[in-house]
């Protein structure tokens, strides 16, 4: 059994697989559930290479994520005191808030993507070989 989980959802409905898949798992139940969600943004220095204009207001960036996670959650009887929402890359915030809140268990969705796709970039697979405690993936049913 576990008993301190970390949940690391994106703001899709996608999550909710994931967290269907938590509460329905027996060795976590009784757990404390941390959910996290992490905002991957470009960074600035993307706009002049990509000749876009990056300016975004982040303040409004993470209000809306800390409204899309607090929707997601309010079914499964959580709310705004189990949750936390951090700027920046996804797997290295999952792994870092994982330590910090000492989680021995970190429950995030996966794809399950091979080749390109996978070496293209993938947060599930980055924090399973970073994470110093169990991580358990759930597929995601597309």
């Amino acid at each position: 059994m576990y008993n301190n989980v970390l949940v690391a959802i994106d703001t899709s409905v996608e999550a909710k697989q994931v967290l269907d898949a938590v509460f329905a798992n027996e060795s976590i139940k009784g757990s404390k559930l941390h959910i996290f969600h992490a905002t991957e943004l470009p960074s600035p220095g993307m706009g002049d290479y990509a000749g876009y204009d990056f300016a975004f207001d982040m303040e409004s960036v993470l209000d809306t994520a800390r409204k899309s996670v607090k929707s997601l959650i309010e079914p499964y009887g959580l709310g705004e005191d189990d949750f936390s929402i951090q700027s920046g890359h996804a797997s290295d915030l999952i792994v870092d808030t994982a330590e910090e809140r000492n989680a021995d268990l970190i429950v995030l969705g996966s794809h399950g993507r091979h080749g390109i796709r996978l070496l293209l970039g993938s947060t599930a697979n980055s924090v399973l070989h970073h994470a110093k405690c169990d991580v358990l993936a759930v597929r995601i049913k597309d």
